[in-house]
């Protein structure tokens, strides 16, 4: 594994958790067709293994006053940033901040803040990661591509 990485991150709308769960193969396989009944998130989340990078699909969570504080990972890919980090896949539903802690200090959490706030993507942020895991402070210079849809 080289030392670069390259993660991606989508962000969807506020709360597609319900059609994200009730992805099916077999919608995967209409989800181009346009038919009444068809669920985009679900063709976007079945095409998720198909990409050959570390990649995610992000919603924000609000606060009070509808500032946004984190991410919950609503469907990732089996690819790994880097060796020792987990892969997407296995995240989902969890927090961003709790799969990856060391995003708020990197400043990542910011930038994709700002690519959901403003609709800007982010072509290639680099951005040192370490955190802690398995008792070893872990380092990784990891490349983001993010897009806001």
């Amino acid at each position: 594994m080289s030392s670069r990485s390259l993660e991606t991150f989508t962000s969807g709308t506020p709360d597609p958790t319900s059609a994200l769960q009730a992805a099916t193969a077999k919608e995967a396989e209409s989800c181009a067709d346009g038919s009444p009944g068809d669920d985009p998130w679900a063709c976007l989340c079945s095409s998720m293994s198909a990409i050959p990078v570390s990649a995610a699909l992000l919603d924000p969570v609000l606060d009070e006053s509808g500032g946004i504080t984190d991410f919950v990972i609503r469907a990732g890919n089996h690819v790994r940033s880097a060796e020792w980090l987990e892969a997407p896949d296995t995240q989902v539903g969890q927090r961003f901040l709790e799969a990856r802690p060391g995003a708020a200090t990197s400043g990542l959490l910011a930038a994709l803040t700002s690519v959901f706030t403003s609709g800007r993507a982010l072509n290639g942020l680099t951005v040192d990661y370490t955190e802690e895991r398995h008792g070893r402070l872990r380092r990784a210079p990891l490349l983001y591509y993010a897009a806001s849809c």
